[in-house]
This record gives structure tokens, C-alpha cells and sequence, in this order.
């Protein structure tokens, strides 16, 4: 069995940092399990599905989930796409819309020291 955990750092949500002009970045505990051709990764809050399939698809091994409301909670992350189009998830979330990009590297970066 192999574990890495990390602290992804992703953007802060521009109308937020009117608030707190130093919290600039929202912290994202994020850990990878590996066991066999099983993989699970982390997330603290209720991603996108489509961030979710980006993020297994990048995964090394057969067998991959992305798991939320792990790890404490951060809310809502929405594609970067559904800025555009509004609603409640895009409303409430704390991420900027370059978060998904940048999660979506950092993730795969991890998933890779378990090749």
C-alpha cells in the first residue's frame, strides 16, 4: 500500500479577497491511496462530475475513484465552464475558475509518484 498526502493551494474566489486581502488561496488536504490496481484520492468538498472524471482519467491505475467530503470541508467546486452560466454552486463557492486547471495538475502530479 502506497500514501501521499498534499496540500494543493487553489485560488481564492476574486469578491472574496475584498474580505481578507491575505487569504489569497484556499487549502485543499488532498490524499492518494494506492493499493494494487486500486486508487483513491481525496477531496474536502463536492466537486464537479466532470472534474471528478478529468481527475480519474489521469490516474495511473485500473481502478480509480475520487472520493468527497473527505478530509474537512471546502464546499462546492465547479468546473470552470459553469462561471459562465451561473447558479447556486458558482454563487456560493469560495475557488476561482482557474482552481479546476490548477487542481486538476496538481492532482495528476500526485497520482504519477505512484506509477
Amino acid at each position: 500500500m502506497q500514501i501521499e498526502t498534499a496540500e494543493i493551494l487553489l485560488p481564492r474566489r476574486y469578491s472574496e479577497l475584498f474580505q481578507d486581502f491575505t487569504a489569497t488561496t484556499v487549502k485543499v488536504p488532498t490524499t492518494v491511496v494506492r493499493i494494487g490496481d486500486l486508487m483513491w484520492t481525496t477531496f474536502p468538498g463536492e466537486m464537479f462530475s466532470n472534474i471528478g472524471k478529468q481527475g480519474k482519467a489521469a490516474s495511473p491505475a485500473t481502478y480509480a475513484y475520487l472520493m468527497g467530503y473527505t478530509n474537512g470541508y471546502i464546499g462546492y467546486f465547479p468546473e470552470q465552464k459553469a462561471y459562465a452560466e451561473g447558479g447556486y454552486e458558482v454563487a456560493v463557492t469560495h475557488l476561482d475558475p482557474a482552481s479546476e486547471l490548477i487542481y486538476l495538475r496538481a492532482v495528476a502530479q500526485l497520482m504519477m509518484r505512484f506509477r
